[in-house]
């Protein structure tokens, strides 16, 4: 199992890699997995292993509004607490 689990885990770096590189050499800004699920299928767990599965394979710094959305948050909550 270990020695699945090792080759697994390389071949999934070395796709990861290899979208990244397309991603940036051909200048997307963005890089999704496709797939449509069953969602209907299975218990909790394997529910929410599907939702919770990579579907973002690259992005681009000029997609990522992590920092956008952090400051808006922060702005929202400083504001609120003020009016406390």
């Amino acid at each position: 199992m270990k020695k699945y689990k090792d080759y697994f885990e390389s071949l999934y770096t070395e796709v990861c890699k290899e979208v990244e590189d397309i991603g940036k050499r051909e200048q997307y800004d963005l890089i999704i997995k496709k797939e449509e699920p069953e969602l209907q299928s299975g218990g909790i767990s394997e529910l929410q292993f599907k939702v919770g599965i990579k579907t973002v394979l690259y992005h681009s710094t000029e997609v990522d509004i992590t920092t956008q959305v952090i400051d808006n948050l922060n702005k929202k909550y400083s504001a609120a607490s003020k009016g406390k």
